[in-house]
Formats: C-alpha cells, sequence, structure tokens
C-alpha cells in the first residue's frame, strides 16, 4: 500500500468516526389532544449533534399555537438517531475510500 492508498485509507476511517460522534438526529413530535384527535409533527430530519447530546426542540416549535394551547408539549418533542441515514453516509465514505485507495493503486506493466 502507497502513502496516498493510506491517506485515503486514514481519511475515510476519520469521516466514518466522525459521523459516529455527530450523527444525524430524526425528530418528530406527538401527542393525544383528547377529542380533537392525535397531534403529530413529523418526523423531520434534524441536526447533527453530539451522540449523547440530542438536537433541542425548535424555536419555531417552542413558540407555535399548539404549545400555547397545549402548555407542557415542548417536553412531548423526541429526538433520536437517524439510523438510516447515518448507514447511508457511511457506505457512501466505504466506497468512496474503496475507490480511491484502488484509484491510488500503484500501476502494473
Amino acid at each position: 500500500m502507497n502513502i496516498m492508498q493510506k491517506l485515503c485509507l486514514i481519511a475515510g476511517i476519520v469521516a466514518i468516526i466522525g459521523m459516529a460522534v455527530f450523527p444525524p438526529w430524526v425528530q418528530l413530535f406527538s401527542f393525544d389532544a383528547g377529542s380533537s384527535g392525535r397531534v403529530q409533527y413529523g418526523p423531520f430530519e434534524g441536526k447533527y449533534s453530539f451522540f449523547t447530546t440530542p438536537p433541542p426542540v425548535p424555536k419555531w416549535f417552542k413558540e407555535s399555537a399548539i404549545t400555547k394551547d397545549y402548555p407542557g408539549t415542548v417536553d412531548l418533542w423526541r429526538s433520536s438517531i437517524d439510523h438510516k441515514r447515518l448507514l447511508l453516509q457511511w457506505l457512501l465514505v466505504c466506497l468512496t475510500t474503496a475507490g480511491l485507495v484502488l484509484v491510488f493503486g500503484e500501476k502494473k506493466s
């Protein structure tokens, strides 16, 4: 393995670790509004955030009419790691890294 291949491999590994530390999040708000039925917002693609700290409740939601009509509903906002998007990102990094390692491989004459 030459130096360019090693650099591409290291860059791919660093990218995957970075994506694991700061994964994509998905957010959802859902609650039972009694006679009005079930109220749901989302799921929304959330921001990227440290894996132990989900993104906060968006400002637009805190100021929305639903939170004024039903106090305490801000606590019903949920965030979870978007595993599908994270796995897709990892797959793309792996394919790109493998392609670059092959491109920078030594040519046989």
